[in-house]
């Protein structure tokens, strides 16, 4: 007769480091066919004792000597989908998953077909395939002319700066790098063959070494159309791809990526090699002293010289002593000499004009 043996495996579970993930072994039971063991092991080929887990066919369960603390298993039957059949699964869970667990894994029934008197082994394997989160890259800017000032930084025209750009892509063939600027809005992808990149270093990681650290950096030489200009740094894995591609990077966490600061471009060069910076500092200087020059003319040219001060006022002198009052003379009578001279005058007037006076 053809063997007709029902076994299959199905390896479930994100597979990411530091999570957790399932192996199970599953047949169908058929008529007059006994399935004495169970095994599930680190690799393809049995050898001896370093199973992970025995199951006989009451279920009990032996460790074998590959076995370890992040493993469990558990034994039930499950509905097979599109039959009314009832499998039989054997489920090992790996918690807390190493790099060390990518491998592959098997599952042997050693099992009597009915009618036969020996038992045959059927054998399904697997590989477990490990993924890393890369992390957020970290983006700083290096130039010898840079101010910061508030958000921004300004930079002059055809000056260098670096962008360096660090972080854990993931698995090594898995995981890069990329660039691009961005200028008002519009993006400028840079390839990783622009020789405007290089790369620093890209070494295993020391605390999780089956992931790859990376370190790169972008030079540019700004211009005067670099306004506002940011440069962004973003990880590629293809174990994780980035669904929402935007202009700039807005969550650094979700879109695995880092943006520089924006930085402007103040000044330019003259065509005779002469730093407008500086010429812009002497013009700065010479209209401040051309104000000061102007102030001075106004308030000493220009406006009238206060008046002098009023001469000092000396003490009045004591008024002169009063005669006795024997002899004392009568006061004279108000407007006395007032009305005198008002009356000479008129009769003056009035004889110039030829009349009399009444």
């Amino acid at each position: 007769e053809v063997d007709c043996f029902q076994g299959w495996m199905n390896i479930s579970g994100s597979g990411i480091l530091g999570e957790e993930t399932y192996i199970s072994c599953s047949y169908l039971p058929v008529p007059h066919e006994v399935v004495s063991f169970l095994y599930i092991w680190p690799h393809s080929v049995m050898r001896g004792s370093e199973f992970y887990f025995m199951i006989t066919e009451e279920n009990v369960i032996y460790l074998g000597a590959s076995h370890h603390d992040r493993l469990s298993v558990t034994v039930n039957r499950t509905s097979v989908v599109g039959t009314t059949s009832i499998a039989k699964t054997a489920t090992m869970k790996i918690a807390d998953l190493q790099c060390s667990d990518e491998q592959n894994y098997g599952c042997a029934f050693h099992y009597r077909a009915p009618r036969e008197i020996s038992v045959t082994t059927f054998m399904i394997s697997e590989r477990l395939i490990i993924k890393a989160r890369p992390s957020p890259p970290v983006v700083t800017l290096e130039t010898s002319n840079t101010q910061l000032q508030q958000e921004n930084v300004h930079l002059s025209e055809r000056s260098t700066v670096v962008a360096r750009c660090k972080a854990n892509v993931g698995r090594p063939e898995r995981g890069s790098i990329g660039w691009r600027v961005v200028r008002q809005n519009v993006i400028e992808n840079i390839a990783e063959s622009d020789n405007r990149v290089a790369t620093v270093s890209d070494v295993l990681s020391e605390t999780i070494n089956c992931t790859l650290e990376v370190e790169q950096t972008l030079t540019l030489t700004v211009t005067k159309q670099d306004l506002n200009v940011s440069i962004v740094c973003f990880v590629n894995n293809s174990d994780f791809p980035i669904k929402d591609i935007t202009v700039s990077c807005r969550n650094g966490s979700s879109q695995l990526c880092g943006q520089t600061q924006a930085f402007s471009i103040l000044f330019g060069e003259g065509q005779d090699g002469t730093s407008t910076l500086l010429m812009g500092g002497i013009v700065l200087v010479a209209g401040f002293l051309t104000a000061v020059l102007v102030d001075i003319i106004y308030h000493y040219v220009c406006k009238k010289k206060p008046p002098p001060a009023p001469p000092r006022k000396s003490a009045p002198a004591p008024p002169p002593k009063s005669p006795p009052k024997d002899k004392q003379e009568p006061p004279e009578e108000a407007g006395s000499e007032v009305y005198e001279e008002i009356e000479s005058i008129t009769e003056e007037e009035v004889n110039s004009e030829g009349g009399s006076v009444v």
